[in-house]
């Protein structure tokens, strides 16, 4: 059936607007998939040039394919455009048509709901543009049984804001709809703070939740939750979006209308999408009307000069705003502000905003002429802020000398004249503060305007000195000065100020209170180059002690900088500043001086980032250096500064884990292979996905630039290696040969070859240029036992890398023979070659990096701090610094000058004793070979080593009254000295094989050894032996006569002994290892702990259980009962530490703060404090449960620590052998 005269009439009518809005592509593909149009008619219609003539095209054939093909055309157009399928159904609408909804039905009922949602109020002169706010509104409807997007777009000053508000009054809509409320955001251009506007959503919408998300990961997935279960047809306006990554971030599959001036945005997001043009600006009699409602007079009896001011503003509504408020307080200076327009210096101005109305500075210049004298000097005042800074009315109240009360009066006089606008009182304050904007152009304006911007910026100094008398760590958190501070000081020349805040410990720890590390970092690299350089090497060693620690500062609880600052080695400056301040708090905070602390700096870590909140799988360099990309397996991609940490741009679009690689090239874009099976090519300067690449078939593990940027090699769990174009994804070659997994490929320098590893021990060598499968292959190498990780060349191509297992090789390209083997310290997990080819680093499976010199085949460095894998390790270009990135979410950049250690500490093992006289300390500790070297007082100084013994100490320990001195050693024997002068009084035989437990019993007449021979030993004071024979391997510890069985690989008892006869007398269950015990004081009862996450109390009497402790959340690895017997401390792998009343079974409280393992428990004598030891050593004020302070370790982990009778020195040994006495100050 032909299409009707009505239809035809109907796309004659309206074809002007659907050429202009309607993209025929989507289009084109519903009416092919319905058999409307052919495929010849899809591709005649697609060679048109342009979207326009292509709409034309369609527009000619679908009366020809009759009136089905009419119905199906509108059908189409109702999911993406609803404005234009409306225009298709004529003049008469059904019943249920969106446009019967009344603009201003009932508006008193949804009048609350409106002002909740923070929808801002309609401005005092307004007009109804209908045509779009009908047009604005089909498209709202269309979300009423759908979630969506509705994309409201046109120029700045075009008015987005108003219509979308003016949408909202209606109360029939709000009621069909949007019954669930609504919520307005405006984001504004810089997208830096969407993690904040989230949490303030978040706030909104959940007042109950006391804990706000730290990230946009944790807010996107807690507002998706709340919106679906409490808000379900609730509707999210986003206003003054312009970055997609706002729409990434609120991509909440919920209903959202979003006022932006890029329409293309919408392309980020999927589902449904109705785009909404906006003209941009007002016409004619639309100009009239508002300029009649400025002066409240006829349209009619508008002067001649109405139209000319109209072409002169280019018919912007700010402008015509701009005028009309102007011209309410004068309506006599019509002809004279129409002058002012035209005989303004519009070129100067022109040039100095960026601004796409040609004669909006003309208009601010005018509004801002015409103020009354207090209220313009005020205005121009602002020309101290930053453009699209969100300005707290207490900020002003301090630049004005103002109270806050008459700020709110003189602002909102000036967002009256359309000078400055006003935005919802923050979610987050409890004080609700008023916050402004002002237009970037107009900020433009006024500091071009300013004649002495420094002055300005002093005058803002002054005025917060007097506010907190210089003491500027005391300032009260507005929102604004701790962030900007610094950078008012520079611009107002106040350089020596500057350098003064950024080296005071107070300032830094209040500013990294209320503000990001990568702020405060950016501040140190602003002024480092004003400085002179004896300044700029203090001021790095501050900036150093913020960027070492920069990802602990992003968590919370944020840590101790004071704390931090007095542990910090290598800066005498810092140590004595925060032991001032330490010594001035002491009586309400808890502080520890590193008496031993070295005085050089300990590793060579330069800077530490949490930039991920997942494993960091993969980082890279830009190619000068000043960037760096990195990737996680949360799957997303990040492009960051790489001297302050702050976030430059962020990726999402991959379907699974970007796992192994994200590479620069050197024309702007970004490579990132993913377990999606797809390596994906982003644009930098647009922050656009440029190409997806899906010719893999199944994980896609590497991928890499060629050296002129035209094309990438991939890699991946098919086995396969391809080459391909970068630009347009065409494939060039595929690779065939590997029989395993492939891990990593590389160019060669040249481009004309490829190098690649795999799980089946192969490196290989491919021809780029030969075109001839059978000629690809080069080489094969055959070095490797295992599977390979990495590979690369260096060295001009002329060598290649490999590693696997615990081997680095190199080896020649030009026969494949192998040079040199390299055996590291861990497993290799990656590796890659200095730029000058002299050194290559290693991540390893140890958690350390390890850095060899290639020709001498030796280890110059080794950087430890990661606590997990290696993933990925990258040089700089210029080879100054190392970057890592591991399985514990950090990325880490170290310093990579190869020198000799100086300082080379002897190597200690991490088990040792320790007894106290007078508050010194005597330390005895195995080292790695045969000998006891002990340590005495607070500065550690060696005073002696024992070595009386024939093989490795693997315990030892002290006699109570600690004369006598024991050691267990690997050939079975245990030796006796003399704690005093290290003489050896006895050597006692028997054990045939190593001693892995040693203890004085009682009143050290009796010792127990314990042994990997399966048998335990107690010497009496005549040396004579008791001997227990035990059918597993086990680790005892004693009291009186008990012998309390600890695990090693299989054991689930623990075993009461007689300790006369060696007969066993009870077994004591678990159902899991057991892991420690402690001993009651009364000595008739034991507590023993289990990887089950049981502790269990037991009676020494007849072996009754007593009582069992659950809850606990993973395995107990450490326990300690308290002094007095009441109070039972129990370690959990999780890191938490439990609190039981012994007596009654009752949980007291949880401690958490530590990452991992809780390796031992130890109470204070009074039983009002514990210290945990862990990744780091905490101690806790049992009274409250609150932690008194922290002490992180350069070592991975302690494993004991000893103290004095009133708890005020402390002795540990990390796993790096670093001694650390701790004394508090008191």
């Amino acid at each position: 059936m032909a299409a009707t005269e009505s239809q035809r009439h109907l796309l004659i009518k309206h074809r002007v607007a659907i050429v202009q809005d309607m993209r025929v592509r989507r289009i084109l593909d519903i009416l092919y998939s319905q058999e409307i149009v052919t495929r010849d008619d899809c591709e005649r219609i697609e060679a048109k040039e342009t979207n326009a003539d292509r709409a034309r095209a369609l527009l000619d054939l679908i009366p020809e394919k009759g009136y089905r093909a009419f119905r199906s055309f509108r059908l189409a157009l109702q999911e993406s455009y609803p404005h234009l399928a409306q225009l298709l159904k004529g003049d008469i609408d059904s019943p249920d048509s969106p446009s019967e909804l009344q603009p201003e039905d009932d508006l008193e009922s949804i009048l609350p709901m409106l002002v909740e949602g923070g929808v801002p109020q309609r401005p005092n002169v307004h007009i109804k543009r209908e045509k779009a706010l009908e047009t604005l509104r089909n498209g709202l409807q269309s979300l009423q049984n759908q979630e969506g997007w509705v994309i409201l777009h046109g120029m700045g000053g075009s008015g987005k804001t108003v219509l979308a508000a003016e949408s909202l009054r209606s109360a029939k809509l709000i009621g069909t709809c949007f019954p669930g409320g609504v919520s307005w955001l405006t984001m504004g251009k810089y997208h830096c703070l969407i993690s904040q506007s989230m949490q303030n959503l978040c706030s909104r919408l959940d007042q109950e939740y006391q804990y706000l998300p730290t990230n946009i990961e944790a807010a996107r997935d807690r507002l998706r939750m709340t919106i679906a279960r409490r808000y379900a047809k609730m509707l999210l306006i986003l206003d003054d979006v312009w970055s997609w990554r706002v729409l990434a971030a609120f991509n909440l599959r919920c209903r959202t209308l979003v006022t932006t001036r890029d329409s293309t945005i919408a392309d980020r997001v999927g589902g449904h999408k109705v785009l909404v043009p906006l003209q941009d600006g007002f016409t004619t009699d639309q100009s009239k009307t508002i300029l009649a409602s400025w002066i409240k007079q006829p349209v009619e009896s508008l002067p001649a000069e109405a139209s000319a001011i109209i072409d002169e503003c280019k018919s912007s509504p700010l402008a015509i705003s701009m005028i009309g408020a102007l011209l309410q307080r004068r309506p006599d200076r019509w002809g004279y502000y129409l002058e002012l327009l035209k005989n303004r210096q519009v070129s100067r101005l022109r040039k100095s905003m960026s601004y796409q109305f040609d004669t909006l500075g003309e208009a601010i210049s005018m509004s801002v002429d015409n103020l009354d004298p207090e209220l313009r000097q005020q205005y121009e005042q602002l020309a101290v802020f930053e453009s699209n800074v969100k300005i707290p009315a207490s900020v002003l109240a301090i630049l004005w000398d103002k109270d806050e009360a008459f700020v709110e009066d003189d602002m909102d006089e000036l967002a009256s004249k359309s000078l400055a606008k006003i935005y919802p009182r923050h979610y987050y304050d409890t004080n609700k503060m008023m916050v402004y904007g002002i237009h970037d152009l107009q900020m433009d304006f006024l500091k071009e305007q300013c004649p002495d911007l420094p002055a300005l910026h002093r005058k803002l100094i002054e005025r917060y000195d007097a506010t907190c008398h210089g003491q500027y760590h005391l300032l009260k958190n507005d929102r604004y000065i701790h962030d900007n501070l610094i950078s008012h000081l520079i611009q107002a020349n106040e350089i020596s100020k500057a350098k003064a805040l950024l080296t005071d410990l107070l300032w830094l720890e209040a500013r990294l209170t209320y503000t990001l590390p990568s702020s405060l970092l950016s501040d140190y690299i602003k002024i480092k180059k004003l400085l002179n350089d004896e300044d700029r090497e203090l001021l790095e060693k501050f900036a150093e002690l913020v960027s070492v620690h920069s990802h602990l500062f992003v968590e919370n609880p944020r840590p101790d900088l004071i704390q931090m600052a007095i542990s910090q080695t290598g800066s005498t400056t810092i140590h004595q500043q925060a032991l001032k301040i330490a010594r001035q708090r002491r009586q309400e905070k808890f502080y520890l001086n590193w008496c031993n602390k070295p005085s050089h700096k300990l590793d060579k870590c330069l800077m530490s980032l949490r930039i991920h909140k997942a494993s960091a799988a993969c980082c890279s360099f830009s190619p000068d250096g000043s960037q760096v990309v990195s990737s996680s397996w949360n799957g997303d991609i990040q492009i960051w500064d790489a001297f302050s940490g702050a976030s430059v741009a962020k990726f999402d679009g991959h379907g699974d884990e970007v796992v192994c690689c994200c590479c620069f090239s050197k024309d702007g874009r970004i490579a990132s292979a993913s377990l999606d099976e797809t390596v994906k090519v982003w644009n930098i300067a647009n922050e656009s996905l440029e190409l997806v690449y899906d010719k893999h078939d199944a994980d896609v593990l590497w991928c890499q630039f060629s050296p002129d940027q035209a094309n990438i090699v991939s890699c991946g769990a098919d086995r396969l290696v391809k080459l391909w174009n970068s630009r347009t994804g065409e494939d060039y070659a595929t690779f065939y040969g590997h029989l395993d997994i492939v891990r990593q490929c590389a160019f060669s320098n040249d481009g004309q070859k490829i190098v690649s590893c795999s799980d089946d021990t192969y490196v290989k060598v491919w021809d780029t240029q030969s075109g001839d499968i059978r000629k690809d292959l080069l080489l094969a190498l055959t070095h490797h036992d295992e599977g390979v990780s990495s590979c690369a060349f260096f060295n001009n191509d002329t060598m290649i890398i490999s590693s696997s297992g615990r081997n680095v090789i190199t080896s020649s390209v030009k026969d494949g023979s192998k040079l040199a083997s390299f055996r590291c310290f861990g497993g290799v997990l990656c590796c890659n070659v200095s730029s000058s080819g002299l050194y290559f680093a290693a991540g390893l499976t140890t958690s350390a990096l390890q850095m060899w010199h290639i020709q001498d085949r030796q280890t110059v460095a080794v950087y430890k701090g990661h606590n997990g894998w290696i993933q990925s390790v990258s040089y700089a270009p210029d080879d100054s610094r190392l970057l890592s990135s591991a399985s514990d979410e950090t990325v880490k950049f170290w310093s990579s000058n190869p020198t000799e250690d100086k300082f080379a500490r002897v190597k200690l093992r991490i088990f040792f004793t320790c007894s106290f006289q007078d508050d010194e300390p005597t330390i005895y500790a195995p080292d790695m070979q045969e000998s006891l070297l002990v340590y005495h007082g607070l500065n550690s100084k060696f005073v002696e080593e024992y070595s009386e013994g024939r093989s490795k100490i693997r315990c030892c320990c002290l006699s109570k009254d600690e004369t006598l001195l024991s050691s267990g050693r690997e050939n079975g024997e245990v030796m006796i000295l003399s704690s005093i002068d290290g003489r050896l009084l006895q050597e006692l035989n028997g054990h045939k094989d190593t001693i892995i437990f040693i203890r004085f019993i009682g009143d050290r007449k009796r010792l127990l050894s314990c042994a990997r021979d399966n048998t335990a030993k107690v010497f009496n004071e005549n040396m004579t032996v008791s001997m227990y024979k035990i059918d597993r391997l086990l680790q005892l510890f004693v009291a009186k006569v008990i012998l309390y069985s600890f695990v090693y690989m299989h054991l689930l008892l623990g075993i009461l002994w007689d300790s006369a006869t060696g007969n066993m007398l009870y077994d004591y269950s678990h159902s899991g290892h057991l892991t420690d015990c402690s001993i009651m004081p009364d000595q008739q009862s034991f507590i023993t702990t289990s990887v089950d996450a049981i502790a269990k109390l037991w009676s020494c009497e007849d072996g009754r259980l007593i009582r069992s402790y659950t809850a606990h959340e993973d395995c107990v690895r450490s326990c300690r009962i308290s002094n007095d017997g009441k109070l039972l401390a129990v370690g959990c792998d999780n890191g938490s530490i439990k609190i039981w009343d012994i007596h009654s079974g009752k949980e007291l409280m949880t401690l958490r703060g530590h990452n991992v393992w809780v390796n031992c428990c130890k109470f204070s004598k009074d039983g009002n404090y514990l210290v945990t030891v862990s990744d780091t050593l905490i101690w806790w004020d049992l009274r409250n449960g609150k932690k008194l302070q922290e002490i992180r370790l350069f070592g991975r982990y302690a494993d004991d620590i000893f103290f004095n009778g009133d708890f005020t020195h402390f002795v540990t040994i990390d796993s790096e052998s670093i001694v650390y006495i701790l004394k508090r100050l008191t």
